[in-house]
């Protein structure tokens, strides 16, 4: 067995550094479940398991040492195909430096290349109009691709695969290939490119191609090789084509936005800065994924504020509330407040150009926000203050890159969205939909660096939550419950990642009258925090009001027996044996619930008790 493992190439590859799948005699591919992940290739040239790859066919596992092949299975369409993309397939494979697989049949080429530094991934691309695959990895990076490496025998024609070049010494992935690997890999989504046999038409093709020109610059992509991509897509899908002087000022255009961070991946995710060559060890300092607790805790500092104890920066806020709850004017004085850098309810704010989604349209919200200035005494005040001409389909990738595009243009650092029914397409209920929009929103602050304040409904059941899937709570950083108290406005945080949630806020409402410009007298509400007592110490319902009440009970309960012992303490109820009567609700939950209470002032709290004060808990 030894002399045999000696003969065979296994070694030489396990001491290269490349990654092995085994795979049964006369098929091209493995057969054992989860062949694709990364515990079950075998790597190292010491690796035990290396006699599994006797007597068997051999795959190449790319994502898990950093190598791709171009592989080509129709020559002809595919030499066609990326010329027309300024690639010359005869070049590369002739080149002196190829490396290449060939299985003995005719019309088809394969190269093989290790990626570049600071690539540690691409994900696979099928373009079967012309038999052509770039392969690597999943989609999403989690797994690998294969490729049957020599000496391994075809399954078809029982010869066996052969190298033709040097595969101890892997070419780089051309940066003209993965400039198209990459503009591929942001092409429109399939619900966005058009479907086969239609075609961009008149009106829609600049937005298309300044889209995926987008797309192409956030990875890096020069403006030549841009220019290149779209000027193809161009002439494959718009019709009429736009001419060429047009598409290269759209390129142009692109071009003056920087790319993405060059040690990350195209979406944000950090990559190594300097990858290893193939099968050499990866330093601790270089992993791109982890890092140790020892630099983890190095200038640990608080997290920086867009509103002081309220919102931080590049955070993804909701506000919700039941429909004349006052949300829009909280979320218009939160915006406006941030626009002029002045406290927004005796709390400091960072100032920024904002952007506002207005999806209820410009005729009320220009009276709306008049009358704050007003109020404010800024009527005269150039604000970096911006609203949307209409709504924006924030599902919608092409209208995501819109909204980028001009976001940046302003420096806008808070994004309000007015409301999330008006700027979204699909069902809120459903977690793929719900799924895409958070994505689409982490992409947006991504790309702007910006905080997201998304304005919400309650559903109709209930007002103590958010309508729709929790997709959306769950990829928050902070969430605010609006509700009417009275003739007040009561604002609590119902979720806070790395700031306390706070008490309970007031605002009420004031009408401003002022003249339009046709000398015609307007009226619009502001809202200002109150010094007013709330009606009844913030709204509560359902499994909360069934917790007061319990608490209620218990604490009368515990009057009860101590006036028959003839003691005058105050009643407290214990926390534990509030627990053990409501075992419903977990500990986490009765924790939450305890606080909002607290912060409704309905309750006081200790570590171990609970309790109302008496003229609470005496009306029952």
């Amino acid at each position: 067995m030894a002399a045999r493992l000696v003969a065979s190439p296994v070694a030489d590859y396990l001491a290269a550094g490349f990654s092995l799948i085994p795979i049964p005699l006369r098929r091209k591919g493995p057969v054992f479940r989860g062949w694709q992940l990364e515990h079950n290739a075998i790597s190292g040239h010491d690796n035990p398991r290396s006699n599994e790859l006797i007597d068997q066919n051999i795959g190449l596992a790319h994502r898990w040492c950093r190598t791709c092949a171009v592989d080509v299975d129709d020559y002809t369409a595919s030499v066609d195909w990326l010329r027309d993309r300024a690639i010359n397939l005869v070049g590369l494979l002739s080149a002196a430096n190829a490396v290449q697989i060939k299985s003995g049949r005719k019309n088809r080429a394969k190269l093989i290349y290790q990626l570049p530094p600071g690539v540690e991934w691409l994900p696979t691309i099928k373009v079967d109009a012309v038999g052509l695959e770039l392969r690597c990895a999943s989609g999403d990076g989690r797994s690998t691709m294969q490729d049957v490496l020599p000496p391994s025998i075809h399954p078809d024609t029982g010869q066996a695969y052969e190298w033709v070049g040097d595969w101890r010494n892997l070419p780089t992935l051309p940066e003209a290939l993965l400039n198209l690997w990459e503009s591929l890999r942001y092409t429109p989504t399939p619900k966005e490119r058009p479907a086969p046999g239609k075609v961009i038409k008149a009106g829609g093709r600049n937005d298309y191609l300044a889209s995926l020109g987008g797309s192409m610059r956030r990875v890096g992509m020069s403006e030549d090789s841009i220019s290149a991509a779209l000027l193809a897509q161009n002439a494959e899908t718009c019709s009429p084509p736009l001419g060429d002087s047009e598409v290269l000022k759209i390129s142009h255009s692109m071009a003056r936005y920087e790319p993405v961070a060059p040690n990350t991946d195209g979406r944000g995710l950090p990559l190594s800065i300097d990858s290893p060559t193939i099968g050499s060890p990866s330093p601790v300092s270089q992993l791109p994924f982890l890092i140790p607790a020892s630099q983890a805790i190095k200038n640990v500092t608080k997290a920086e504020e867009l509103i002081e104890n309220f919102i931080e920066k590049r955070a993804y806020a909701v506000l919700f509330g039941p429909s004349g709850s006052g949300k829009t004017f909280l979320a218009l004085d939160i915006a406006l407040s941030v626009a002029a850098g002045q406290p927004w309810a005796g709390k400091k704010t960072t100032q920024t150009s904002v952007v506002y989604l207005n999806g209820e349209g410009q005729r009320g919200m220009g009276k709306r926000i008049k009358a704050w200035l007003i109020h404010n005494e800024l009527l005269d005040a150039e604000l970096p203050f911006y609203l949307t001409r209409h709504s924006l389909l924030l599902t919608e990738q092409e209208q995501i890159e819109k909204l980028i595009l001009e976001a940046r243009t302003v420096d806008a650092k808070l994004i309000v969205v007015d409301t999330l029914a008006r700027n979204f397409e699909g069902n809120e209920n459903d977690a793929s939909d719900m799924s895409t929009f958070n994505a689409h929103i982490g992409h947006l602050q991504a790309e702007t660096d910006a905080a997201v304040l998304i304005i919400h409904h309650t559903g109709l059941t209930t007002d103590e939550r958010a309508r729709g899937n929790n997709q959306l709570k769950g990829a928050l950083d902070s969430e605010f419950r609006v509700v009417r108290d009275g003739d007040l406005i009561a604002l609590n945080a119902t979720k806070q990642k790395d700031i306390e949630l706070g008490d309970t806020m007031h605002f009420e409402s004031e009408i401003i009258t002022f003249d339009s410009d046709d000398g015609d007298e307007l009226t619009s509400l502001i809202v200002k925090p109150s010094g007013k007592e709330p009606y009844r110490k913030g709204v509560i319902s359902g499994s909360i009001r069934e917790l007061l009440a319990t608490i209620k009970t218990m604490q009368n309960e515990v009057r009860v027996r101590i006036e028959k012992s003839g003691r005058s303490d105050d009643p407290k109820v214990s926390r534990k044996q509030l627990a053990e009567r409501m075992p419903e609700l977990v500990p986490d939950t009765l924790k939450k619930q305890l606080l909002r209470l607290k912060n409704g002032g309905h309750v006081e709290l200790s570590r171990h008790d609970v309790w109302l004060k008496p003229d609470d808990w005496e009306q029952g």
